[in-house]
């Protein structure tokens, strides 16, 4: 980046739970929960379990140890300023996740933007990406699995699926 692309942002809060965010002239609202200074210094209950650490380094190798598979599926797409991938790769438990891939045109390196949707959502189509890909970042957004999107979960989830969120082996 030349730093042609980066521009200050400004924070003021007007109200406790208010947060305007001056960006290029334009104000953005961002709703929080307590004034700015409030949140620097809160320290939330800590509610871990006693197996947390074990329970991690368990994961984290049976992740390790499972090959991703990666296929990587160019797409043709309009705007010819970006290169644009549908990628796939095995997730945790055997899930096939499914993403894009998009990268600009331009001579790297590039900053990389990684997008994971919220509950119920997925990964958007490729126009939604494009703002960021023609500033020069990549892009790699992905569906999360057991969502609404392509990728595929190898588990079934009796509803409401919060009731089970903290049985192991479970997400």
């Amino acid at each position: 980046m030349n730093g042609k692309n980066i521009f200050p942002i400004i924070i003021t809060t007007n109200f406790p739970s208010i947060l305007w965010v001056h960006i290029k002239e334009r104000k953005f609202k961002m709703l929080i929960d307590m004034p700015l200074e409030e949140l620097k210094k809160y320290k939330p209950l800590q509610t871990k379990k006693n197996d947390f650490v074990e329970f991690w380094q368990e994961t984290k190798a049976i992740s390790k140890n499972q090959p991703l598979n990666v296929e990587i599926k160019k797409i043709d797409y309009i705007i010819k300023d970006v290169d644009v991938n549908k990628v796939y790769y095995n997730g945790y438990g055997g899930s096939r996740i499914c993403g894009y891939y998009l990268l600009p045109k331009l001579s790297g390196p590039h900053p990389v933007i990684l997008f994971f949707h919220g509950y119920g959502g997925n990964k958007q189509n490729i126009s939604y990406y494009l703002k960021w890909v023609l500033m020069g970042y990549a892009v790699m957004a992905i569906d999360i699995r057991g969502q609404m999107g392509e990728s595929i979960d190898n588990k079934i989830i009796s509803c409401p699926f919060s009731s089970r969120i903290y049985d192991k082996g479970n997400f």
